[in-house]
């Protein structure tokens, strides 16, 4: 016998999204994150692209970023990721040294962070103290 489920015709309001956790569901985060505002860039493992994001937030475990919708992020992808040097006097950028690899491991779309509306949160392979 065939079944059918209903599907709701209009996603919902982003006020409206569901917590990623219920209040009485505990925090299984290991370490603390640091809000942020570091532009941090994922090369992937061939090396031939580098991607340019913004983190929002860090800790030794992992980051939470924004990035364009076109840059194709999904559950799973890995990176190297690498935290951009400050310009010294100039437009140019500068690679800091690698912070090692990550895995995707959400993906949202974030409308309250600026004007990169895919918000993503990656997972290092083992947890890193971090330069800043």
């Amino acid at each position: 016998m065939l079944t059918t489920t209903a599907v709701p015709s209009a996603l919902p309001a982003v006020s409206e999204r569901p917590p990623t956790r219920s209040a009485d569901e505990p925090d299984l985060r290991e370490h603390h994150r640091r809000p942020v505002d570091l532009d941090i860039f994922l090369t992937d493992l061939s090396g031939q692209t580098v991607l340019r994001c913004n983190c929002l937030n860090l800790s030794a475990g992992g980051i939470y970023a924004t990035a364009p919708v076109g840059y194709g992020l999904a559950v799973g992808q890995r990176y190297e990721l690498r935290i951009s040097s400050p310009p010294a006097g100039g437009d140019n950028f500068l690679l800091g040294p690698s912070l090692g690899y990550a895995t995707i491991i959400r993906t949202q779309i974030d409308v309250l962070h600026g004007d990169e509306p895919v918000g993503f949160a990656m997972r290092f392979d083992s947890a890193k103290y971090l330069p800043v």
